[in-house]
């Protein structure tokens, strides 16, 4: 005798999309919360004046250099993401590891200036 469970698959896709959902909602939530309070914190930074020094001409030099760092790394992003695809769709023909570094040390870039920039507008909330 042969027992056929497949309709449990209908049930239990639903629970599982109705639990994925929920928690989706919960962290869209959650980052909305915090995404409000991060403006009025920018704002009363703002009007005591903690971005004052940031205009002096060795700040200004280094954040160019980060934002710089952060452009290159992201253009670069995007084409290795535009060559996936291509490779993808099979109009070239790269192996995925030729890809996969550069993608890699460019997201490291990307990511380690973007990261810096934070660091220092957070360090003067």
């Amino acid at each position: 005798m042969e027992i056929n469970l497949s309709w449990l698959m209908i049930p239990c896709g639903l629970i599982g999309l109705a639990v994925f959902f929920g928690l989706l909602a919960i962290a869209i939530n959650y980052r909305v919360r915090s995404g409000l309070r991060y403006p009025k914190q920018m704002n009363n930074a703002i009007a005591r004046g903690a971005f004052n020094d940031m205009n002096t001409h060795r700040h200004k030099r280094r954040f160019r250099w980060l934002a710089g760092i952060a452009l290159i790394g992201v253009l670069a992003l995007t084409a290795i993401i535009g060559l996936m695809a291509l490779r993808i769709l099979g109009l070239i023909d790269v192996p995925i590891s030729l890809l996969l570094i550069p993608f890699g040390i460019f997201g490291g870039f990307a990511g380690i200036a973007g990261l810096s920039m934070q660091r220092e507008i957070n360090r003067r909330l």
